[in-house]
């Protein structure tokens, strides 16, 4: 075997000394990467929470929405003009969950509406 020239020698010595800050590299990628992981594991974690949170005060507010319909005045169901007026404050006090409200009979046909409706369902 060969001696290792002086320019060989230079150069393994550049080599070895560049070792320490190259496995410091990967390491520090390595442990940034796993941190990511976590973080993203986190994050989803969090908004799988808060998505099933808010499907559930949609729910319960729909629940609460069906109940003050069911409480209905008896007056006030048989007068379309006083109904329409009763389900539109409904509606404002919706929280803005729907976009309407009506009340339907058992054949079909809208007795009473928030929003004056013009077409067919």
């Amino acid at each position: 075997m060969k001696a290792l020239s002086t320019r060989g020698r230079i150069v393994l010595l550049v080599i070895l000394a560049a070792l320490p800050a190259l496995a410091l590299t990967i390491y520090s990628t390595w442990d940034e990467r796993a941190r990511a992981q976590l973080q993203a594991v986190d994050n989803m974690r969090r908004l799988a929470l808060q998505a099933a949170q808010r499907q559930q005060q949609i729910i319960e507010s729909a629940k609460q929405t069906l109940a003050a319909i069911s409480l209905n005045p008896a007056s006030v169901q048989y007068d379309q003009k006083s109904c329409n007026a009763f389900l539109a404050e409904l509606l404002t006090r919706s929280s803005n969950l729907c976009h309407s409200m009506g009340i339907f009979g058992a054949d079909g046909l809208l007795i009473c509406n928030a929003i004056p409706w013009q077409g067919k369902v």
